[in-house]
């Protein structure tokens, strides 16, 4: 399309007509004065001298179309819309349209053209960042025009200076094509995409330049020279429930198969946990917490929860207000630094389904007794002159529950106590301080404080030392393996914890007699922990002077009358019994995890990855039923003493994916 000047604020119009037919069509023709931001019909004349006004439009103006195209031309009458001032905005557009239905086609514009004289355009100020930026840059100016024409400007950017220039992107590049002016000046703001501009990158030296233009180009006006830093922010993690991606459906894995098998996390239409894990570049700057943007299947971005800025971790919690549903789901995440830098996107998918009862593991509370009385075995020990333990077991009962027989192993009961310790009954209060550390640790396992309070990422376990009313899981405690070998615990494997668990039969539960044997002669830990008390090492319960004063209820280990002796005793149980309910309460938390359904074999939706000891991600300790995963992870195979009594950071714990499992934030079909 090309527009030519006649005389008398006339303009020759041309323009080609196509269609995927031979056929006539109506055209529109419109002028802006405004460098094309708003059109008006215009006053136009074809062949035969006929005038179209906007005013009547007829149905006498058709003009040939073929595939191939025609040309055509009208004239523009520009004195029948426009005065004769002198400006240089002006854009005509022509639009083809259907004479019978009105649909209109693909219209052209014309380039920008003029009337009478012209000045050049300027712009007045420009002025220049301070301190870093970077991501989108925003610059404040001021353009000048004699005859208050609309402008565009070009921009530049130069990395040295100002001694070379490169063509700069602008946000909202058609806005900038059209800016007011005025002879005294109209104040603007551009933005310019830096980070798309030159990613990656930290300079003192950035320079940029702007130059106006109507009909004609004006002068370059330019910056200072500022610090531009574009280095973009991280999305470290996108999952549910704090997966890690290896085991979130993020990439394939290899399966026990040889094969690189894709999968897919299922997770219920709510009552799951999105997670987002972020940092900044090394040089580039802090995260802008107000910019954490997270959108499901495209939507608009949803409101985050931050849990840690400093951290770079945001949460969104699917309520039953934000259901999903059934089907697959793609989020995407994207953050931006203080700069305005952003990060690439990050996309993670998951399918949901109807979290239905059968596919729940847990349909109410799920009640455990942990039963410290079982009586199937006679179990001594004697120690050698040169302090060897040596185990004595038989299968038979004798009216002392397993459990009390391993305390006496380690000097933590005693068969014959002294007067003093039977009046005081320091049997049972050390039984009794055992027995309520290893349900402490156990509920801490599960998400429980250790005294058993519930909360939000609790799993829905309660665990109890007597036999509670009604139905309930049972798991014992306590006495040797019928079976010959050294397995501390067995418990029946449950998918999706179908049915209540009885773990109370002689094969089944914790077998506390062959961890002591195992460890008690070999294990340099459970030697420091246990040897002040065991008999013929130590001096078992009972037989210590302080014994009585230090496990009475009034005792305070921080009395300053108190005997370096009765402390230094204090310290010695109290470590054993902290030891031994911590080491219990891990293989009791394991056993347990297996009658709810950990660790179903095959990778999700159908396992929890058992088995799969072929995958990155899994230890040497993964075998059926098992998956040995990066730290201290109670589901592992293998838990050594040493291993089950650490705290702090690496206190055992059920990984990711089996305590989203647990909690109900995922599902097994």
């Amino acid at each position: 399309m090309t527009v030519a000047e006649m005389a008398d604020l006339r303009f020759e119009v041309d323009f080609t007509l196509t269609s995927n037919g031979r056929r006539e069509l109506g055209v529109d023709v419109e002028f802006s004065e405004d460098r094309g931001a708003t059109f008006h019909a215009a006053t136009f004349e074809i062949d035969g001298g006929v005038t179209l006004t906007p005013e009547s439009r007829g149905d006498d103006a058709r003009f040939a179309a073929t595939p191939l195209g025609l040309d055509h031309d009208v004239v523009w009458i520009a004195s029948a819309d426009i005065d004769d001032a002198p400006q240089h905005d002006l854009v005509l557009r022509v639009t083809p349209f259907d004479p019978v239905t009105r649909e209109r086609g693909s219209g052209a514009l014309s380039s920008v053209f003029g009337i009478g004289e012209n000045s050049d355009p300027a712009i007045a100020s420009l002025d220049t960042p301070s301190g870093d930026v970077g991501g989108e840059v925003r610059f404040q100016l001021t353009l000048v025009d004699a005859e208050s024409d609309h402008v565009g400007v070009e921009a530049e950017y130069s990395l040295d200076g100002g001694v070379t220039f490169a063509a700069a992107t602008l946000v909202d590049e058609q806005r900038t094509r059209r800016l007011a002016t005025s002879p005294a000046g109209v104040a603007h703001a551009v933005i310019w995409a830096a980070q798309r501009d030159v990613p990656d990158l930290v300079t003192r030296d950035a320079v940029f330049r702007l130059r106006p233009l109507d009909t004609v180009g004006g002068t370059h006006r330019e910056t200072g020279v500022f610090t531009l830093r574009t280095y973009a922010p991280r999305i470290d993690l996108l999952t549910v429930n704090r997966i890690p991606e290896p085991m979130n459906g993020s990439a394939q894995f290899l399966s026990r198969r040889g094969v690189h098998s894709p999968f897919t996390l299922l997770v219920p239409e709510w009552g799951f946990t999105l997670w987002l894990e972020f940092s900044p570049h090394a040089s580039g700057a802090a995260i802008d917490s107000s910019r954490v943007e997270l959108t499901i299947d495209g939507a608009d971005p949803a409101v985050l929860s931050m849990v840690d800025a400093d951290l770079g971790v945001a949460t969104l919690e699917v309520t039953p207000e934000l259901a999903l549903a059934r089907g697959r789901h793609t989020v995407t995440a994207r953050v931006t630094d203080v700069l305005g830098n952003v990060s690439a996107p990050l996309s993670y998918t998951f399918d949901t389904t109807r979290a239905t009862p059968g596919m729940r593991p847990f349909d109410a509370t799920d009640t455990w007794h942990v039963d410290f009385t079982r009586d199937n075995f006679t179990i001594e020990s004697q120690t050698s002159d040169a302090g060897t333990v040596t185990v004595l077991s038989a299968m038979t009962s004798n009216g002392v529950a397993d459990f009390v027989e391993d305390l006496r192993m380690l000097g933590l009961n005693s068969g014959e106590p002294p007067e003093p310790a039977e009046v005081a009954g320091l049997n049972e209060i050390v039984a009794e301080l055992v027995e309520l550390t290893v349900l402490g640790y156990v509920n801490t396992l599960f998400g429980r404080s250790f005294d058993g309070e519930a909360s939000a990422d609790s799993v829905n376990i309660e665990f109890v030392t007597e036999p509670p009313e009604g139905r309930a899981s049972r798991i014992a405690v306590g006495g040797d393996d019928p079976i010959p070998g050294f397995t501390i615990g067995r418990a029946e494997f449950d998918f999706r914890n179908s049915s209540r668990n009885d773990d109370g039969a002689a094969d089944l539960g914790v077998f506390s007699t062959n961890l002591i044997e195992f460890y008690i002669n070999s294990s340099f830990t459970f030697q420091r922990v246990f040897d002040p008390l065991i008999p013929g090492r130590g001096v078992p319960l009972g037989f210590h002077d302080a014994d009585v004063a230090v496990l009475s209820a009034d005792f305070d280990r921080f009395d300053a009358s108190n005997t370096a002796d009765e402390n230094a005793r204090h310290d010695e149980l109290m470590a054993a019994v902290d030891a031994l309910g911590r080491s219990l309460a891990t293989i009791v938390a394991h056993e347990i995890g297996h009658s709810v359904g950990l660790v179903a074999n095959g990778a999700p939706s159908g396992g929890l990855f058992g088995g799969e000891y072929r995958a990155a991600f899994a230890g040497p300790y993964t075998t059926n039923f098992h998956l040995d995963t990066e730290g201290n992870n109670v589901m592992a195979a293998a838990i050594s003493f040493s291993g089950a009594i650490q705290n702090g950071l690496d206190t055992p714990f059920f990984n990711e994916l089996n305590l989203a499992y647990m909690r109900e934030q995922i599902l097994l079909d």
